[in-house]
């Protein structure tokens, strides 16, 4: 591998990682300030905390549904950036023919 396939290479990369933390850093975000504000409600709320969440924010099961799914992105968004990663740095080689 020459030096300047090095350096493609080591920018590409770079810039594969970028992309897939810039896509996951909003989800990340939005998973800890909800687990955050549930926190939050449990402790100025005590036992009545579910009851006081749903009446200022809504459904605690579709909070908990958007956690889910963020978490699920996450993952395959990881699995979506390795595989188009390896697929487009994957080195073409000539197949042998066996005679």
């Amino acid at each position: 591998m020459s030096y300047k396939a090095l350096a493609i290479s080591w920018k590409y990369k770079f810039m594969v990682a970028l992309v897939y933390l810039g896509g996951i850093s909003p989800l990340i975000y939005m998973i800890i300030h909800e687990i955050w504000r549930e926190r939050n409600f449990q402790k100025l709320y005590g036992a009545n905390w579910v009851a006081e969440y749903e009446k200022y924010r809504g459904s605690l099961v579709h909070a908990h549904i958007k956690i889910a799914i963020a978490v699920t992105t996450i993952i395959l968004l990881g699995f979506v950036v390795h595989w188009l990663y390896r697929k487009t740095t994957r080195i073409k080689r000539k197949r042998r023919e066996h005679h």
